[in-house]
C-alpha cells in the first residue's frame, strides 16, 4: 500500500463521515507539527485548556476565545473540527478566517487553517475554495461526486464512498494527483 510523501501544510478540508478517522488525523498532525508550529483547535464540543483530548496546542470550545486567540497569533496550525456547526452559527467570520487568516502584514507568518466536517456542501464556497488540499474519508457518493469534481480527480467518485474506516485519499489541487494514506 503506497503512503502518502511527507508534504507542506497548507489549507486543508478533512471531509468524511462519523467514526472514519478525521480527528485523529488531525490530532496527530498537532503532534507531527509541535516543535515548529503552534496549534490553535476549536472543538465546540472539547474541553478548553492545553494538550487536551488528545490535542497537542490549545484547545477552545467557546468561539469567542478561539476568535480572540486566532485573532491575537501568528502562524499556528489551526483546526477548526465541526466545521458545519461553525458556518451556521459563525459564517461572517469564520470566511474571513479562511481569506485573512494566512495573510499577515507584520512578518510573522499567517495561519494554516484545517476544517474537520461531515459534508463539504454546507460550508461557504469561498472558504473551501480556500483548501488546496483534501483529506477524503468515506463520504456518500453524491458528496464523493462533488469532491472530485471540486479537486479535479474523477477517481475519487469512485474511491471515496468505498474506503474503510481510517482510510483516506489525499488530494492537492496543484497536481491533481492523489495518494492513499491509514490512520488506524
Amino acid at each position: 500500500m503506497a503512503h502518502a510523501p511527507p508534504q507542506k501544510l497548507t489549507h486543508s478540508l478533512l471531509i468524511g463521515r462519523t467514526m472514519t478517522g478525521k480527528t485523529t488525523l488531525a490530532k496527530r498532525l498537532t503532534g507531527i507539527t509541535r516543535t515548529h508550529r503552534h496549534s490553535l483547535i476549536y472543538d465546540p464540543f472539547g474541553r478548553s485548556g492545553l494538550n487536551r483530548d488528545g490535542w497537542w496546542g490549545r484547545v477552545c470550545s467557546d468561539w469567542d476565545d478561539f476568535s480572540t486567540r486566532f485573532w491575537g497569533s501568528r502562524g499556528c496550525l489551526v483546526i477548526i473540527d465541526e466545521a458545519l456547526l461553525v458556518w451556521r452559527e459563525h459564517a461572517d467570520e469564520a470566511t474571513r478566517m479562511m481569506i485573512q487568516g494566512r495573510h499577515r502584514r507584520d512578518g510573522r507568518g499567517g495561519h494554516i487553517i484545517m476544517l474537520l466536517a461531515q459534508r463539504h456542501i454546507g460550508l461557504a464556497p469561498v472558504a473551501r475554495d480556500q483548501c488546496s488540499r483534501l483529506y477524503g474519508f468515506r463520504v456518500g457518493p453524491a458528496d464523493a461526486r462533488q469532491l472530485a469534481e471540486d479537486y479535479a480527480s474523477p477517481v475519487l467518485a469512485d474511491m471515496l464512498p468505498v474506503l474503510l474506516p481510517g482510510h483516506y485519499y489525499r488530494v492537492d489541487t496543484s497536481t491533481s494527483t492523489w495518494h492513499h494514506g491509514k490512520v488506524w
